[in-house]
């Protein structure tokens, strides 16, 4: 069809006829193009936007695909200006979303916020994690994937994680492990494992867990209060309910899982109540305890909605974002613009570090928690710009 533009020129044809059939070749082109689209998504309606829809061959092109295809063409009103339309629609409902803060899944994991939680929280390797982020630097990226997200910190997630311990357990050592297994989490969280090549456990960041409890006074100090050692505190993989192996169902698969639904825009707080509240402790093959659901049908929706967080961590654009931010520390690293010192402040402090290493950073104010499991205040937001969470796990 689009030869015949150009097949039967005649030899006194003027540029405006050449501007002619070449606009009738576009716009058959076009048409083609379409016809094969709706064939391949069964669809029968197409809506034309841009420029060249107020050409005047446009209308009656279109037309004739209509005849020969079936197909319904679509001319809106202000076509040229789609594009533009469709943006300034996405940026007012983009900020018209309510704010969403990740503190309010507390309440759901338990009424309220135990003293000895609430006082371990307020110490400072905790309070530095309300400015680590739990998304591994995505959430600084412009990909479109993670446009819109709430903000979401490590210290949102660590206390969720203490808080569904113990409801479930009750146990004070469980409880308390659980609210610091994040606690030497270094800024972008498991790039640094990537940093490491560390990519499938993702288990590098946790070496200096230990070492962080025990070198803070305010938290031995409050530990040997409750009758607590580093030892039973340092490591939650000896807690089951805190952590265990996938697939099976722990309180910080959990916790991450629910928030990253919530994060995402996945999921709103009546779903992820449906999904608690059908949560009991069973007892798995080898007989250890494990948190299961009561009925089949909760089991299998939470596990189509936590297939749908796991497509964010195993994206392309998570990898190349949490590689490629590796690849940048690695190079400030070795240029001395920082140290692996450094990488244990926050992703604000960290990017402003530049050779200041043997310095305690300095820490944010911690707003104190209420007992209700609200705060007083305004939660320390994240201020910079990636386990594979699973192999790519949070």
């Amino acid at each position: 069809m689009t030869a015949a533009n150009f097949g039967d020129l005649a030899e006194d044809a003027t540029p405006a006829d050449l501007a002619a059939g070449v606009v009738n070749l576009v716009l058959q082109a076009i048409g083609t193009m379409t016809v094969l689209a709706c064939q391949c998504c069964d669809s029968k309606t197409v809506v034309l936007t841009g420029s060249m829809t107020t050409l005047p061959q446009a209308v009656t092109n279109f037309q004739l695909f209509e005849k020969l295809y079936g197909i319904h063409y679509i001319i809106p009103e202000n076509a040229t200006f789609a594009t533009a339309i469709g943006a300034g629609l996405y940026s007012l409902q983009k900020s018209r979303r309510p704010d969403c803060a990740m503190t309010e899944n507390w309440s759901l994991y338990h009424p309220e916020i135990p003293e000895f939680l609430r006082r371990l929280a307020e110490t400072p390797p905790m309070a530095r994690l309300r400015q680590v982020g739990r998304n591994c630097g995505c959430e600084y990226t412009y990909f479109p994937r993670f446009a819109g997200w709430v903000p979401y910190s490590r210290f949102d997630h660590s206390v969720g994680v203490g808080l569904i311990v113990w409801h479930f357990t009750g146990d004070l050592r469980q409880s308390a492990a659980g609210l610091l297994h994040d606690a030497a989490t270094p800024a972008f969280a498991h790039v640094v494992d990537f940093l490491h090549g560390d990519h499938l456990h993702q288990e590098s960041t946790e070496a200096r867990t230990a070492e962080l409890i025990e070198t803070s006074p305010e938290l031995q100090a409050l530990l040997k209060e409750y009758g607590l050692t580093t030892e039973d505190v340092a490591d939650y993989h000896r807690y089951p309910i805190a952590d265990n192996d996938s697939p099976q169902l722990s309180a910080d698969r959990l916790e991450y899982t629910l928030g990253d639904l919530r994060c995402y825009g996945f999921a709103g707080a009546d779903a992820l109540r449906v999904f608690y509240e059908d949560l009991t402790v069973w007892r798995d093959e080898s007989g250890r305890p494990e948190l299961a659901f009561r009925t089949r049908e909760t089991a299998c929706a939470f596990t189509q909605a936590s297939l749908q967080t796991a497509r964010v961590y195993v994206a392309d654009e998570d990898r190349f974002a949490m590689q490629a931010l590796a690849d940048l520390l690695r190079d400030a690293v070795n240029r001395q613009v920082l140290t692996e010192d450094d990488l244990y402040r926050t992703e604000s402090l960290s990017s402003k570090a530049g050779g200041r290493s043997g310095q305690r950073p300095p820490v944010a104010p911690v707003p104190a928690l209420l007992p209700g499991g609200a705060e007083r205040g305004k939660a320390g937001e994240r201020t910079l710009v990636p386990d594979s969470r699973q192999a790519a796990v949070h």
